[in-house]
Order: structure tokens, then C-alpha cells, then sequence
């Protein structure tokens, strides 16, 4: 039977935690599918390298096809983003998922799964805002890591909703994404900080009225970035001022990107509905011509595909069409459209 896995990624940077799993992925498998943030990760924040420079890293690193969880879904909570991951995993056939935990304890994982699915079906509320306690509450000798790690918050979320064989990967000892990133924003000029971001996300909550209805600003979090914007004026102090215990700082950036981007709680509720081809060696290009004719997803893979997409695909690509002009001010670019034009790297 062919294997053809996918690897739900950001690669924000690509660093040997990534390289890991994508070998073991492809020591296993016939093809190797890289799923990866576009410009904007689930942190809401900037991607630290644009999506094409992290697609070349992707193919380089094992994969043989990378495509895009396209904004607001690769800014979204661990429940949208996995499900759209998931959902162009599996609508490019992928038989296989791959993912790094913590724990890498599949039964544990699947278990939390169920508790969070079963809670749901019986509507109890939406089982994230009390996911941790939902899942103690029926799996007394859950794994701590599968409670608070954001790697296994993650891998339970995708055993959610996929209908492939599942593989968690240990996690390897090593620096952290985020403490590489910090590195990088001192000693790479290329790399795009998130200072300039929050600082345009500072300025648009100033002008507003009253605060925004869109995704993540329910709750009080709107009104608090809103009354936070007009007690400083340092950008930089901002979303401190704004944090509760109840309110993340990932929450926070989430809803201050998705004001000013107008992203509706709807829009990231419709699910995923395109994705785009950012890179792809030989055997990539060979899969993804032999998938094309009996694949009813819209798979973009040059800048004119996008004038064969209507309705909701064609909304969704429009609107990570406009966080790409958003982060091409960000990174200092002259061509606000650059990311439109950019023809796919075939390696």
C-alpha cells in the first residue's frame, strides 16, 4: 500500500526538532507532505522568514511537497488550526499523520481525544475553554504534558479529527523555537520582528469607536485591548496592560491580528476551503500531478489558479491575500503584492 504522510507544521524556524519528525515521516512513507503556516503562525504573530523561504527549508529538510494552512487558520486556537491542517492533509490523500509530542503516547492521546469529544457531543459548552478539566475529569493518570504542552494540545487535536493513522514523534531535547527566534531577531536582518506588527495593531485599536466583534474579541477581550490603547502610549506595553490570568498573551495577539484584519468568528468557522503550493522537489511535482485530476479541493498552485475560485474559497484566498500585504509592510518590502506574484519553488 502507498504511504503518503503529511506534517502539520509552522517551522517558525525550521530547527532539528522538525528535521526529526519530517525522517521520521519519510523513512516510513512513499511521499511526504509538509501542511505549513503561511506568513502568519498561531501565535499571532509575523512568521520570522516568509512562507516561501520556510518551504525551501521544508522540502530541504525531508518533505516533497509543501502547501499552506493559509490565514486565519494558521493564527487560530488549537481547535481551528488542527482542523484545517487536518482537512488539507486528508483532501490531498495523505494515509498518514505525522506530529511531535511530548509524551508521544498515542493511546493517552486518543483517550483525551474521546473525553473532549464526547464532551462536546453532549454540549456541554465548547470543551477548549475547559479542556484540561474536562479531560481530568475522565482520565485520572493523564500524561501533565498532554494538560499544558502546547506540542500535545496540539497532537490531541489533531487525533480529534483525523481519520488517518496517527504518529506521534518524541520530542528531542534542544532549544526552543522561541528561543531561537530571539536569537535570530539580533543577529539576521532578514528576520521580520514582532514589534513592528504589534505596533500597527497599537494604533488601529486607538482609533476605534467601540471595541471589535471579530474572532477572539468576544468576552471582554476587545473592550480590554480597546481601554489598554488609550492608557499608553507605548505599543510596547500595550497587550501587557491588557493581560488577565483568563486572557493569554497568544489570545491577545490573536485578537488584536484578527481586528485588523476584520477576521468574523464565522470566517474561521467555515473551515478551510483551498490551499495553496509553496514548494516541491521531483516526487512532490509527480504526486501532485497524479492527485490533480481526482481532487475536488482547490489546490493553487500558480498566481492565475486563483481566478477559478468562487464563493467561500474565493473569499478566504482574498482575505490571506490581504495578510500577506500586511506582512509584506512588515518586512519592509516595497511590493505590497510580492506574495501574490511568487511562482512555487520547484527544488
Amino acid at each position: 500500500m502507498i504511504k503518503i504522510s503529511a506534517v502539520i507544521c509552522e517551522l517558525n524556524p525550521f530547527h532539528k526538532g522538525h528535521a526529526h519528525v519530517l525522517s521520521a515521516a519519510k523513512e516510513n512513507s512513499d511521499t511526504v507532505i509538509a501542511v505549513m503556516s503561511g506568513n502568519f503562525v498561531q501565535r499571532g504573530e509575523c512568521a520570522v522568514y516568509d512562507k516561501y523561504k520556510r518551504a525551501r527549508a521544508a522540502i530541504e529538510g525531508g518533505a516533497d511537497l509543501c502547501v499552506e494552512l493559509p490565514f486565519p487558520f494558521s493564527s487560530s486556537s488549537a481547535e481551528y488550526f488542527s482542523e484545517a491542517g487536518v482537512r488539507i492533509a486528508e483532501s490531498l490523500f495523505a494515509t498518514d499523520l505525522w506530529f511531535g509530542s511530548e509524551c508521544a503516547d498515542l493511546n493517552a492521546i486518543l483517550r483525551a481525544a474521546e473525553i473532549l469529544n464526547g464532551a462536546e457531543s453532549k454540549k456541554t459548552g465548547r470543551a477548549a475553554e475547559n479542556r484540561a478539566e474536562t479531560i481530568k475529569s475522565g482520565f485520572s493518570s493523564v500524561p501533565e504534558s498532554i494538560l499544558s504542552s502546547p506540542n500535545d494540545i496540539l497532537a490531541v487535536e489533531y487525533c480529534r479529527r483525523a481519520t488517518v493513522s496517527l504518529h506521534p514523534v518524541k520530542r528531542i531535547p534542544g532549544a526552543s523555537a522561541g528561543a531561537i527566534r530571539e536569537k535570530l531577531y539580533l543577529s539576521d536582518s532578514r528576520a521580520v520582528k514582532p514589534e513592528r506588527l504589534t505596533e500597527l495593531e497599537f494604533h488601529h485599536f486607538r482609533t476605534l469607536k467601540a471595541p471589535p466583534q471579530t474572532a477572539e474579541c468576544t468576552g471582554g477581550v476587545g473592550g480590554r485591548l480597546c481601554n489598554a490603547s488609550v492608557i499608553t502610549n507605548d505599543f510596547r506595553k500595550w497587550l501587557e496592560l491588557s493581560a488577565t490570568k483568563r486572557y493569554t498573551n497568544s489570545r491577545l495577539k490573536r485578537a488584536a491580528l484578527f481586528a485588523l484584519c476584520s477576521v468574523l468568528t464565522e470566517d474561521i468557522k467555515e473551515g478551510v476551503q483551498f490551499t495553496r503550493v509553496l514548494s516541491a522537489n521531483e516526487k512532490g511535482r509527480r504526486y501532485l500531478s497524479s492527485i490533480r485530476k481526482c481532487c475536488d479541493f482547490p489546490i493553487v498552485t500558480n498566481p492565475s489558479d486563483r481566478f477559478s475560485l468562487s464563493g467561500t474559497a474565493l473569499s478566504q484566498y482574498n482575505a490571506a491575500d490581504f495578510a500577506d500585504k500586511l506582512y509584506s509592510l512588515c518586512a519592509g518590502l516595497d511590493d505590497p503584492a510580492a506574495f501574490s506574484k511568487i511562482h512555487p519553488q520547484m527544488l
